[in-house]
């Protein structure tokens, strides 16, 4: 199958990618690329979800491609997304929407690791976000920026939506920001202090970390508030009301190198994050740039005050490439979580009596690494082929 591409478009018979505009129309950044990028039928309008599907899998090598090219890609399925099958109790198991999933990458099951060595899976059903404000639901909640999947030692590479409803108007909109903008536009010292430090992940923060950042909901030192924070864990995931003991840390590297390219990006993520590792080495940092200074009596804080700092940074800055998602139903977005944050907008956003209901995947990913580690990795695998040679 014949395409053309430009800096902006590529088109086939089947279907076309041309890219999105972002949030603020341009980026002083060092890459001033569009983010996003969508994926339309030229016939859309009357077609089966068979031959959608048959469509782009004919062509997912394409579609792969452009993948690398836009962080963030959106499939317009409009009215054929309706008859697609998808996560009921079978969860994972089945349906088109995993078939659609699997041409851009391999599903990944949501797991939990647990200090007495057992992997649990979660509850299936965890991949319907009822994030609407009808049937009890009360709207968003994931409404600061965040990374997916973090607080495992291989967190998941993509992220993908597929729209089933969503509110009227452009309501309920999702937000993407890059994180290479955001390491591009640190100092040139503070990138080199932080490529020597690592932060620790997990998957319930304790609650006077979620307080220090402000994080949804807000954290309180009742038995009560603890109770409600257990209950909300995955009925096969729960063992004792011990939360220190139900999880295992996942240690990644602040800068990360993205696996292909090994573009270095912030990596963030302050709904999983607990601690930095490696303060004690630094030097004096500007707290603008990089929070804690040399020093500090109380390392915990310092290292909280440093990610805190960095997703400021990473907020604020005019430079930093942004893309607003406008759902329509029937989208299917995917986004590289080795490159972007991402954040629903608040839940004033969404009215009493709006649906939002998606249908969430993520894809297998590897280890976080460093630039050098990437490096090293990518001088051993050339090593390998030509020994295969």
């Amino acid at each position: 199958m014949a395409a053309s591409a430009d800096a902006g478009r590529r088109s086939n018979d089947e279907f076309i990618v041309r890219a999105l505009p972002m949030m603020h129309g341009t980026s002083t950044a060092r890459d001033d690329r569009p983010l996003a990028a969508e994926v339309v039928f030229p016939d859309g309008a009357g077609l089966s979800p068979e031959r959608a599907l048959a469509r782009l899998h004919a062509g997912r090598h394409e579609l792969r491609r452009a993948l690398q090219q836009w962080p963030v890609l959106c499939v317009r399925l409009g009215a054929a997304h309706r008859a697609l099958t998808g996560p009921g109790r079978e969860g994972y198991a089945g349906g088109e929407h995993l078939e659609l999933h699997k041409i851009f990458t391999q599903p990944k099951l949501r797991e939990a690791r647990c200090t007495d060595g057992v992997v649990r899976e979660y509850d299936p059903q965890l991949c319907i976000l009822n994030t609407g404000k009808v049937d009890g639901a009360s709207g968003p909640e994931a409404v600061q920026w965040h990374t997916d999947d973090t607080y495992c030692d291989e967190p998941a590479r993509f992220t993908s939506l597929l729209a089933r409803a969503v509110p009227v108007e452009g309501r309920g909109s999702t937000h993407i920001q890059c994180m290479h903008d955001a390491f591009d536009t640190l100092a040139v010292q503070t990138q080199e202090r932080l490529r020597h430090l690592s932060a620790e992940h997990v998957q319930i923060q304790p609650g006077h970390v979620r307080e220090f950042f402000g994080r949804w909901p807000a954290a309180s030192a009742s038995a009560a508030a603890g109770e409600a924070a257990v209950a909300e864990i995955p009925a096969p995931f729960v063992h004792s009301n011990d939360l220190e003991s139900q999880h295992i840390t996942a240690t990644h590297p602040l800068i990360r190198a993205h696996p292909q390219t090994g573009r270095e990006a912030l990596y963030l993520n302050l709904d999983r994050m607990v601690s930095v590792l490696g303060l004690d080495t630094t030097r004096t940092c500007s707290s603008s740039e990089a929070g804690a200074k040399e020093g500090d009596d109380d390392t915990s804080e310092a290292g909280l005050s440093l990610l805190s700092d960095l997703q400021r940074h990473a907020d604020e800055h005019s430079a930093i490439r942004r893309y607003t998602h406008r759902w329509q139903r029937g989208d299917y977005l995917i986004w590289d979580n080795a490159s972007v944050q991402h954040k629903a907008a608040g839940k004033e956003t969404v009215h009493d009596g709006d649906e939002r209901l998606f249908w969430q995947l993520l894809a297998v990913g590897t280890r976080p690494l460093t630039r050098t580690q990437w490096e090293e990795e990518q001088q051993e695998q050339q090593e390998q082929e030509k020994l295969q040679q």
